[in-house]
């Protein structure tokens, strides 16, 4: 592994560790941070089960600003952006740039299809966040950008992303299976990396450029390449096997 991967994976493991309008099925809609803190401020205090829902209009340049309102609050938080002009989740979109510390109140996000770049760390260390449809007309997703999300449990990736990078899924304890769609011709460093309930991998394409032992845990990228391809569904009995089997 890169020594710089292994340098922001134990960043970020240490943040962690300390680490009016009208209604819609959406939930409450807001206009701007300042709405939205007024109105996570009025409500009672919740549990991440019962996430607040809160639809709101952004632009790039405001995510940052409703992170840090989620963060302020002490609430838990589902948001609605499919209304918004986003094409872009920014750099450091939910998570502190300084700290690493993710917006750990997030518990679930609908980005609009608008958008098609998801970038660095843009969700980082949002542990709580458990619910994510990546849009379909996403190419790119960023180095780390879903680093230490442990409450992720499915993972859809759209058939336009290209390139997996570093550590985009790393520590993700939670995620049990993942399919890499055909569109995907390069896994880089930790990709996957201690994903421990990770038991179902499937291939729909060829990987031309697999270069890393700990792009996944185990030896599935050993799998990978000894299949020549490899196109299909590799499974391992539990998160403690090394041992990964081709269906």
């Amino acid at each position: 592994m890169k020594k710089t991967f292994k340098v922001a994976c134990i960043g970020l493991a240490l943040a962690l560790a300390f680490s009016t309008a009208a209604c819609s099925d959406s939930g409450k809609i807001v206009k701007s941070a300042e709405e939205l803190k007024e109105y996570l401020d009025s409500q009672p205090a919740n549990s991440p089960d019962k996430p607040i829902k809160v639809a709101i209009n952004a632009k790039n340049l405001v995510l940052w600003n409703i992170s840090d309102t989620i963060k302020s609050s002490g609430k838990y938080v589902s948001i609605d952006l499919s209304g918004s002009p986003i094409t872009t989740i920014p750099n450091f979109a939910f998570c502190d740039e300084d700290t690493k510390e993710g917006c750990t109140g997030l518990i679930g996000i609908t980005l609009p299809n608008s958008v098609t770049g998801i970038g660095d760390y843009a969700f980082a260390g949002c542990s709580g966040l458990n619910s994510l449809a990546i849009p379909k007309n996403v190419h790119t997703i960023g180095t780390l950008a879903f680093i230490g999300c442990t409450s992720l449990n499915s993972l859809t990736i759209p058939d336009r992303v290209v390139i997996i990078y570093d550590g985009a899924f790393a520590y993700c304890t939670s995620l049990t299976s993942v399919t890499i769609p055909k569109s995907v011709y390069e896994i880089w460093d930790g990709a996957f990396y201690e994903c421990t309930s990770l038991t179902s991998v499937t291939f729909e394409g060829m990987i031309t450029n697999f270069l890393y032992d700990d792009s996944f845990p185990g030896d599935l990228r050993a799998k990978y390449k000894a299949a020549r391809g490899g196109i299909g569904t590799y499974k391992r009995t539990s998160g403690k096997s090394e041992t990964w089997t081709k269906q």
